[in-house]
């Protein structure tokens, strides 16, 4: 569990972080992802050091509902551990889809403690992991259960 609240965490930070501690208010779909691109590039060997069997092959679409009401739409692969892939836009055979807001993750980039509130998020449903395909549902709903009990 802990290992896989890691790799959410590497990935939501390596999709909507900054280089410094600088807020992210009001960029524009293209600017995010400029800054999405960024990261990915630079630290996409982070999923390296994380072993976790359970998302060590995932293929993800991530959507992200800016302030202005547009949507964001990326997409990662990652595989044995690799982020491999990233990129605007939707994977049709993706296996987990996460949902989330431009201002849950400013909030997230923004905190002084920003694993904590990455779970909180998850809790309260403002960020939604979502399987895709029988198994991957089961997987992610249990995994969902869990962020609810702690």
């Amino acid at each position: 569990m802990k290992n896989f609240l890691i790799i959410i965490t590497a990935l939501l930070f390596l999709t909507v972080g900054q280089i410094s501690a600088q807020e992210i208010q009001n960029n524009n779909p293209d600017e995010l992802f400029n800054n999405m691109g960024h990261l990915a590039d630079k630290h996409s060997n982070l999923l390296n050091e994380i072993s976790l069997p359970i998302a060590s092959n995932e293929r993800i679409n991530m959507y992200i509902t800016m302030n202005s009401g547009e949507t964001l739409k990326v997409y990662a692969i990652v595989e044995d551990g690799n982020l491999t892939a990233f990129d605007k836009g939707e994977l049709k055979d993706n296996t987990l889809n996460i949902y989330t807001t431009e201002q849950t993750i400013n909030n997230i980039l923004n905190s002084d403690a920003p694993v904590e509130e990455l779970l909180s998020s998850i809790k309260n449903e403002n960020i939604k992991l979502e399987g895709v395909g029988i198994f991957n549902y089961i997987k992610i709903e249990i995994l969902n259960m869990l962020f609810k009990l702690f």
